[in-house]
């Protein structure tokens, strides 16, 4: 299976990431633009959904109601009154009314805390499977352990979303274990919120204040290097992860149209093997690569 794109919609009329104050998805009519791109342009397979972030999925139902998708759907389930132990069939029932589709193609567990907490959840989901509701069913992780909890359980899934980056092959210690399996992967946090992308000097205080503080002069080399051999840090982030044969589908998201186009037109860009030695080389910290450990940090990934 060839690498594709898919389509995160985490800032459909809400706040995400670094750089959130300039999301410029403010309304119905900007984010039907953001998913027209994504229907006509075949590198887009896939359009991740949370009922996490905000009425996103209000949108993206308005939107297949009145033009249809041939995106794979992929629904991560969030739960968000912990103590609320009930299950959640109810729950995506009504998500699959708000979509305006009968089944979508995967629903995931938005966190692990989620299967810890109450392993009933993961029961219902796959009851989901058994009655066609969705074709997958799967883990949204955060952290390697969470694999390894699953694996010493016997949890049989389908499809796991993982942060990876440039920086970040935390999970490449699973990937045969994976792939054995035949469980399909999907990389998210490609440019950690927009981290890789910023210049330097925009970092925000805070990373310096609580986290690596030799992160500044890490970043500074890393776009100093891009520049050296002729790509932009955004064709470095895209492609590095596009390269990796254990990854199927690398998630991003976007502020606008722009973004989205230039995201388009960077996919299958080469980037020097020279260029990757280096970055391999550098080392970052988890307190950098994982976006809950951001102090304040109110996104959900």
């Amino acid at each position: 299976m060839n690498c594709s794109l898919g389509l995160g919609t985490a800032q459909f009329n809400g706040t995400y990431g670094l750089n959130g104050g300039n999301n410029q998805l403010h309304s119905f009519k900007d984010v039907a633009q953001i998913l027209s791109h994504a229907n006509r342009h075949e590198v887009f397979q896939v359009l991740d959904l949370s009922n996490g972030y905000e009425n996103s999925i209000d949108l993206v139902g308005k939107y297949i109601k009145e033009q249809g998708t041939r995106l794979r759907l992929i629904l991560k389930y969030y739960e968000p009154n912990k103590q609320e132990k009930k299950s959640i069939l109810e729950s995506i029932n009504v998500l699959l009314d708000r979509l305006h589709v009968d089944k979508v193609d995967t629903i995931m567990l938005h966190n692990f805390q989620q299967y810890y907490e109450n392993q009933h959840r993961w029961e219902d989901l796959q009851h989901c499977k058994k009655t066609g509701m969705t074709n997958k069913i799967g883990f949204s992780l955060y952290h390697p352990s969470e694999i390894r909890h699953l694996n010493r359980l016997h949890v049989d899934f389908d499809i796991l979303q993982i942060p990876v980056s440039v920086f970040d092959r935390r999970f490449a210690h699973w990937k045969q274990y994976l792939k054995t399996n035949n469980v399909e992967i999907h990389a998210r946090s490609l440019f950690l919120q927009g981290l890789l992308l910023m210049e330097t000097k925009q970092i925000p205080d805070i990373f310096y204040e609580q986290h690596e503080k030799d992160f500044y002069q890490k970043h500074k080399r890393f776009h100093r290097l891009c520049k050296t051999y002729g790509v932009s840090p955004r064709d470095v982030c895209l492609n590095s992860v596009r390269s990796l044969d254990w990854v199927d589908v690398c998630v991003v998201g976007v502020d606008g149209l722009d973004q989205l186009q230039t995201n388009t037109e960077s996919w299958g860009e080469k980037i020097p093997e020279e260029l990757m030695h280096e970055l391999y080389q550098m080392y970052v910290s988890e307190n950098i690569l994982d976006p809950t450990r951001w102090k304040p940090n109110g996104g959900m990934v």
